[in-house]
């Protein structure tokens, strides 16, 4: 098993790099059964959660259970932090940040700024990666760019250019989802700092070993950073999102402008890598030009999204920043207003730091919404750390 780095970001710096390290022993797996119990919740030993709250718009959000699963699996080599998927037909793509390799690989690299992995949909938390010809060293996920790849020839950590998995989003047409598009951060860690160049999209078809990216970047360094949140929305899905075609729905998020601190943008699902064919919510409407686009009222950095059909609502979780508590919002529609927060859980306290990167994938979790699967990384000290999942039954 694979520890991760964590490394404290500059100040100013859009967010904290995770890298994994070589392999060894992590903390004990702890699956605790919890069931939930008349007025309060069952929780496991290390976990906390809040048993009822709702949200200011009365909706009911109100945890019944949690219970610790484990760590996410990878027995074939080592894996980044993040962890966001989609599932593909009987798969499920993951996309993990910066991954620290056992050794040297040919290219002379000794980590990947991203990896991924597939797991099936059957098992979803058992990841299998793409590997160097006959060794554990797992190969990119997202390839650089020519400009990337110049910089990055001293193969320093400290002194690179990076791509980070930031969203993924099944895409495929039709009734099948065999596609999926990865919304990718293009970041310059330098030793002055870190500096977004932009943001690319990659494209990827179920068990391919590596994702196709856009030529160019989709979103350059001065507009935002549309890479969060992503979720397609199309007709007849059941949301409450009233919609006139297939549409990718991404945000765009900046802590320091809270309380609102995300920007919304549309595309056809079809267009997902045409900068051209996005357009942007003003607050009362949409707009082609990036530079009307609004705050979305009551939205939070590093949302993971999807429609809830238990809460009949889009529901967003995300963790704390420097805290160990994995938070929820909801709205009827993704333009807001979102809801106050509500604490789903605490996570198992890290050794140094605090957890971060809580995820939400909707697909992996009950079909009615009572159940959500939800993983969040956690430091484990002397640079090192886990994936773990936690399953939370909502009453």
């Amino acid at each position: 098993m694979v520890g991760v780095i964590i490394r404290r970001r500059p100040a100013g710096a859009a967010r904290q790099e995770a890298v994994p390290t070589v392999p060894t022993v992590l903390a004990v797996l702890v699956v605790l059964a919890a069931t939930a119990c008349a007025g309060t919740p069952s929780t496991p030993q290390g976990l906390t959660t809040t048993s009822t709250q709702k949200s200011s718009a009365g909706s009911p959000l109100a945890v019944a259970a949690v219970r610790d699963i484990g760590v996410v699996q990878h027995p074939d080599g080592p894996i980044g932090d993040g962890g966001k998927t989609a599932v593909l037909g009987d798969s499920v793509l993951w996309a993990f940040g910066d991954t620290f390799l056992p050794r040297k690989a040919a290219d002379g690299w000794s980590m990947r700024s991203n990896t991924g992995g597939w797991a099936k949909a059957a098992d979803p938390f058992v990841v299998r990666q793409s590997l160097e010809g006959g060794t554990d060293m797992p190969l990119p996920l997202v390839e650089y760019d020519a400009t990337e790849a110049q910089h990055n020839t001293s193969k320093q950590a400290g002194d690179r250019d990076a791509l980070w998995p930031v969203a993924v989003v099944a895409t495929g047409t039709g009734t099948g989802t065999d596609t999926a598009a990865i919304f990718t951060l293009s970041l310059q860690i330098r030793p002055s700092g870190w500096t977004r160049r932009g943001v690319a999209v990659a494209t990827i078809s179920a068990g391919e070993p590596a994702a196709t990216r856009t030529p160019d970047l989709v979103f350059s360094a001065t507009e935002p950073e549309f890479d969060e949140g992503a979720v397609r929305v199309r007709p007849g899905d059941g949301t409450g999102q009233v919609t006139d075609g297939d549409w990718i729905y991404v945000f765009a998020c900046e802590q320091t402008h809270a309380p609102d601190e995300c920007r919304l943008a549309k595309v056809e699902t079809g267009r997902v890598t045409e900068r051209a064919a996005y357009t942007f919510f003003t607050g009362a409407g949409w707009s082609s030009q990036v530079a009307d686009a609004g705050w979305v009222p009551g939205s939070a950095k590093n949302m993971s999204i999807g429609w809830n059909p238990h809460l009949h609502r889009w529901l967003a979780v995300y963790s704390k920043p420097l805290a160990d508590q994995v938070m929820a919002r909801t709205a009827e529609r993704l333009e807001g207003p979102w809801t106050e927060p509500v604490t789903l859980f605490t996570g198992l306290p890290a050794t140094d730091s605090n957890d971060y990167v809580a995820v939400w994938h909707p697909e992996l979790g009950s079909p009615d919404g009572t159940q959500l699967r939800i993983t969040y990384n956690r430091p484990l000290g002397n640079f090192r750390g886990e994936i773990r999942t936690v399953e939370v039954t909502l009453r």
